[in-house]
């Protein structure tokens, strides 16, 4: 399923997001392939010391691939997978980024002890598809999530969670 704005249209909100992959050392990453959304400003980050945000991608992407690949810095490049690429992933193999239009960032924000996804749009809404798959995982596996539509964050989750959410937006804080 190629998600119909996963390229186009305007960024309308952006995330900060802790690197930190917590997966199994051994386990091998997915390969990214032809995707590159999260070196396109999706996901607010600093490649050497080039701001990646909004309207402001990786200047070594070259919008299907990363042209400096073999001497990328070790942070955040080596280190960042979303959620699909992570070790080990729970997520389907048709929620790869550049086919559904969502970057997962699995787990980096917790809420009373329990992992955080969040949910990125490129571009366009999320696809019901991709929700749906989601909130039944959140329901069975007890792990909230945040998304956002029209620039504004929302949780799924816990009334306590949502209203956090509410509140703090996507800046949720371990407690």
């Amino acid at each position: 399923m190629k998600h119909p704005n996963s390229r186009h249209g305007k960024p309308s909100h952006q995330v900060e997001s802790s690197i930190t992959n917590n997966a199994n050392k051994n386990a091998k990453p997915r390969p990214c392939g032809d995707c590159s959304l999260c070196c396109e400003g999706w996901v607010k980050t600093e490649v050497r010391s080039h701001k990646i945000d909004i309207g402001s991608p990786c200047p070594f992407s070259s919008g299907h691939n990363c042209t400096i690949h073999d001497k990328r810095p070790e942070d955040p490049c080596r280190i960042f997978y979303c959620g699909w690429a992570e070790p080990e992933s729970r997520l389907p193999e048709w929620m790869k980024p550049n086919e559904c239009g969502v970057i997962v960032i699995s787990g980096r924000s917790s809420w009373r002890g329990r992992p955080v996804d969040m949910l990125v749009n490129t571009g366009g809404p999320i696809d019901e598809e991709v929700m749906k798959w989601f909130q039944q995982h959140a329901l069975k596996e007890r792990r909230p999530f945040v998304f956002q539509t029209n620039e504004q964050w929302f949780g799924f989750g816990p009334p306590e969670f949502q209203a956090v959410v509410k509140e703090q937006g996507h800046r949720l804080l371990a407690q």
